[in-house]
């Protein structure tokens, strides 16, 4: 039995965490959720007579897109759910991320619209248990906020198309500053 139970540590300690097979295997094992949280990439501001909530992206917005995806699929190829604010530029962002990453569902969500990091917490206590894996695409002060909220370490600001993962041990319910650590801060300039 003792010999049963080292093998197994053994095995766990071997596996290559930036492997996503592997990492989406160990994160089963410890029963662990993961949720991406990203800023939308760069906006437009060229026609001032659009409201706030339907600007497009811009061109850097639509390059940087496309690379932080890949860079995502690089983690894990796959992604049970993305919550995405209502707005013009989140949309357009939550597209270039479809074009490249597997989604099983996709919700647009209003209170996700310049949402506080409170209000993202409570998003991500609402994400349904049989989900393992989720994404929100949202905005800033937000995203900082939240990413400083949990984060052992001060962010003065997510850039635009800026990445980072939440580890749960547990529930979505559980997302809490005992229960949640941050992984993978990325952004576009990382690699452009």
């Amino acid at each position: 039995m003792i010999f049963g139970l080292y093998a197994f540590f053994l095995c766990l300690n071997s596996f290559n965490r930036t492997s996503y097979k592997n990492y989406n295997l160990w994160c089963e094992i410890h029963k662990m959720k993961r949720i991406f949280i990203v800023r939308h990439a760069k906006s437009s501001w060229a026609d001032l007579s659009l409201r706030d909530k339907d600007r497009p992206l811009n061109a850097r917005g639509n390059r940087d897109g496309p690379v932080m995806a890949e860079k995502i699929k690089a983690i894990t190829g796959k992604i049970d759910g993305l919550f995405s604010s209502s707005s013009q530029r989140t949309r357009e962002t939550s597209a270039h991320l479809m074009k490249h990453l597997e989604f099983d569902q996709v919700s647009y969500l209003d209170k996700l619209y310049h949402a506080s990091y409170q209000d993202m917490i409570e998003v991500i206590h609402e994400v349904p248990q049989d989900m393992d894996t989720a994404m929100i695409v949202g905005h800033n002060p937000g995203s900082t906020d939240l990413y400083n909220y949990f984060a052992s370490s001060y962010l003065d600001n997510l850039p635009t198309c800026g990445v980072f993962l939440l580890e749960i041990d547990g529930n979505w319910q559980d997302a809490d500053q005992q229960h949640t650590v941050v992984k993978h801060l990325m952004y576009p300039k990382m690699f452009l």
